[in-house]
């Protein structure tokens, strides 16, 4: 995430899972999160802000590949 304006998206991988990191905003921090484990099960999470400011992650999608 270099916040010049574009969306970006960086995969990273451990032994066992990968990890999705993207900034739809365009702002230069993740806002969204795809995890897929390596039995198949996945889940999306997305980033916002909660009336007083904090950043607050939520869970929109899980399932099995």
């Amino acid at each position: 995430m270099d916040g010049d304006g574009t969306v970006d998206s960086r995969v990273v991988h451990s032994d066992d899972d990968v990890v999705i990191v993207s900034d739809f905003d365009r702002d230069g921090s993740a806002d969204r999160l795809t995890m897929i484990e390596s039995d198949g099960d996945y889940s999306a999470w997305e980033c916002s802000r909660d009336d007083e400011g904090a950043l607050v992650w939520q869970k929109i999608d899980a399932g099995a590949l």
